[in-house]
C-alpha cells in the first residue's frame, strides 16, 4: 500500500463514517465573522450563522470576508447546522491577518498594517505614520 493509500485508511479509521460534508453555497449577506448563504442544488436557502473562522472567540489568525454573490465551500461537520463554517472563497472583499500585536488588512481600496504605535497604508498614496510623525507620498511629493 503506498504512502498516500494508508493515510486514506488512516484517516477512515480515525473518523469512521464520513464526518464532514463539504458544499458549494452562494454568499447572501456577510455578517462580522459569520455569513448567511444559499447552498446550492438544495432547498437550503438564506442559512444564516456560518462562520468564517475556525474559533468564533479567536482574537488571531486569518479572516477571508467572501463578496456577496460569491460561490463558496461550506463545510457542515456531523451533519450539525451549528456547525457549518466556510472553507473555501471563489471570491473576497476583505482579509485580515492578525499575529500578536500584528494587524494586515487589504480590500479592494487599501492595505493596512499596524504594528505596535506604527501604521503603513498603501492606496493612491503611501501613509507611514508612528506617534505624532507622519510621511505621506502622493502625486510624486513627499510630506513630513
Amino acid at each position: 500500500m503506498d504512502k498516500r493509500a494508508r493515510l486514506r485508511q488512516a484517516l477512515k479509521d480515525l473518523n469512521g463514517p464520513e464526518t464532514v460534508q463539504v458544499y458549494k453555497a452562494i454568499v447572501k449577506s456577510v455578517d462580522g465573522t459569520t455569513c448567511t448563504v444559499d447552498i446550492m442544488g438544495t432547498e437550503l436557502a438564506d442559512v444564516p450563522g456560518v462562520t468564517l473562522r475556525a474559533d468564533d472567540e479567536a482574537t488571531e489568525g486569518v479572516l477571508l470576508v467572501p463578496r456577496v454573490g460569491s460561490l463558496v465551500l461550506v463545510g457542515v461537520i456531523e451533519n450539525a447546522v451549528d456547525n457549518l463554517f466556510v472553507c473555501q472563497c471563489s471570491e473576497v472583499d476583505k482579509v485580515e491577518i492578525k499575529i500578536d500585536k500584528t494587524t494586515i488588512t487589504a480590500d479592494k481600496d487599501q492595505m493596512k498594517a499596524v504594528r505596535d504605535k506604527v501604521e503603513l497604508t498603501l492606496s493612491d498614496k503611501a501613509t507611514l505614520k508612528q506617534d505624532q510623525t507622519t510621511i505621506e507620498l502622493a502625486s510624486g511629493k513627499v510630506s513630513v
